[in-house]
C-alpha cells in the first residue's frame, strides 16, 4: 500500500521528497481524495485580519461555552484562503476558483505537525481495516464485502444546519452523531435476530464527516460465503429505513458500494439507495454538486471509474484506503469501530463477550 504523504508533496512536509514528482498540484486534486476536517481552531493564525472563519468560531464559542479546541474547520479552505488573502468571506460555493488553484503556501510548525498527524491518523486506520480484513480471510477463508454509507435524510439535515452557510455547528454534529448511532445499534441488532443473517461474520464502522461537518457511516458487512445474490443488499437497506423515528422515507438516502452486480438490487426496488463504483471514491450525498452527483447515481458500468483490479483481496484493500482518506479522527467520538459480533444471534448462540 503506497504512503499518503507522497500525495502530499506540495505541502513540502518532507525532506526526502525534495526533487521528487508532485503528483496532486492544486487543492481541488487533494481535496477529491482527502478531507481534512481540524478541531483545533489554535492552528489558525492570528497575526492576520479575521476572516468570517474566525468570527464565526469565536461567536459559536461565546454562545456555547466552548474551548477553542472544539470547533471544526475545513483545512484545505483555510490554506486556501491564507493563500488567496482573501479575507471576506468563507464558504465552499464561494470558492469557484479554489479547486484550480496551485498549492503554494508556507505552512506553521503547528500546521505541518497537524497536518502529518492527521496523514497517520489516515494511513493508520487503512492497516486497521486491512488487517481485520486479512485476519478474517484467515479464519473464514471465502469474504464477500457489502459497504454502505448510511445518511440523515434531508429533512434532519435542514432542521440541524446553519440555514444561511449549510454547514453543522458543534451541537449538530454531536446529536447527528447520536442520532446515527441509535439507528445503527437498532438496525444491527433486528438484523443479527434473523436466521439468514448466519453468514453474516463481521463489519467494521467508519464515521465519516464532509467539508461542512455532516456527519454519515461508511460500514463495511463481511459474509463468509461467496454466492450471495442482492437480497441482503436489499434488506440491510429496508431494516435502515425501519429505524427511521419519523414518516416520509422518501426522504432517506443511502449509498451501496457494489463490487458485483449480482449483489444490486433492482433500482425500483430499492428507492433512495444508490450504486456506487468502489473505485470511484467516496462522495458525500450531502454536498454532492454537479458532476459529483453523477458520481454516485451510476453505475460502475455507466460511470468512466478506474478499472477494478482483477483481484478481489487487492481490490477490496485498494477501499479500505479510499475510505482512510476521507476519515477524521473526532473528539470523544469512537470514529472507529469492529464487531465480529454481526451475525444470526438467538439467546442460545451468544458470544461469551455479550454475557
Amino acid at each position: 500500500m503506497s504512503d499518503m504523504m507522497s500525495d502530499l508533496r506540495a505541502f513540502e512536509l518532507r525532506k526526502k521528497d525534495t526533487g521528487r514528482k508532485v503528483k496532486l498540484l492544486t487543492y481541488g486534486e487533494i481535496s477529491d481524495r482527502y478531507t481534512f476536517i481540524c478541531f483545533d481552531d489554535n492552528l489558525i493564525r492570528n497575526d492576520h485580519p479575521q476572516t468570517l472563519l474566525t468570527l464565526k468560531a469565536e461567536k459559536l464559542r461565546a454562545d456555547k461555552g466552548l474551548e477553542r479546541s472544539n470547533m471544526p474547520f475545513d483545512f484545505l479552505d483555510y490554506l486556501y484562503l491564507e493563500q488567496k488573502k482573501d479575507y471576506e468571506t468563507y464558504h465552499r460555493v464561494n470558492f469557484p476558483r479554489k479547486d484550480r488553484c496551485r498549492i503554494n503556501i508556507n505552512l506553521t510548525l503547528k500546521q505541518e505537525e497537524w497536518l502529518k498527524k492527521s496523514v497517520a491518523d489516515k494511513e493508520d486506520t487503512a492497516s486497521y481495516l486491512c488487517e481485520k480484513y486479512k485476519a478474517l480471510l484467515a479464519e473464514h477463508k471465502k469474504i464477500t464485502l457489502l459497504p454502505f454509507a448510511f445518511y440523515l435524510p434531508d429533512d434532519w439535515i435542514k432542521k440541524h444546519e446553519d440555514p444561511r452557510t449549510q454547514i453543522f455547528s458543534h451541537d449538530a454534529l454531536k446529536t447527528s452523531l447520536e442520532e446515527l448511532q441509535r439507528r445503527f445499534d437498532e438496525m444491527t441488532k433486528k438484523l443479527k435476530q434473523q436466521a439468514k443473517y448466519d453468514p453474516a461474520c463481521a463489519y467494521t464502522r467508519l464515521i465519516l464527516i464532509d467539508e461542512n461537518f455532516k456527519p454519515f457511516y461508511l460500514v463495511n458487512f463481511f459474509f463468509n460465503v461467496d454466492d450471495l445474490n442482492a437480497h441482503f443488499a436489499e434488506d440491510i437497506w429496508f431494516e435502515w429505513l425501519a429505524t427511521r423515528s419519523s414518516p416520509g422515507k422518501e426522504k432517506e438516502m443511502a449509498v451501496f458500494y457494489a463490487f458485483d452486480d449480482e449483489h444490486k438490487p433492482h433500482r425500483s426496488e430499492v428507492r433512495g439507495l444508490m450504486f456506487h463504483a468502489p473505485e470511484a471514491g467516496i462522495t458525500s450525498l450531502y454536498n454532492a454538486l454537479g458532476d459529483d452527483v453523477w458520481k454516485i447515481l451510476l453505475t460502475a458500468d455507466e460511470y468512466n471509474s478506474p478499472k477494478p483490479l482483477k483481484n478481489d483481496r487487492k481490490r477490496h484493500e485498494q477501499f479500505f484506503r479510499l475510505q482512510a482518506q476521507k476519515y477524521n479522527t473526532i473528539p470523544g467520538s469512537r470514529a472507529k469501530v469492529f464487531s465480529d459480533n454481526f451475525t444470526y444471534s438467538p439467546s442460545g448462540k451468544r458470544k461469551k463477550a455479550e454475557g
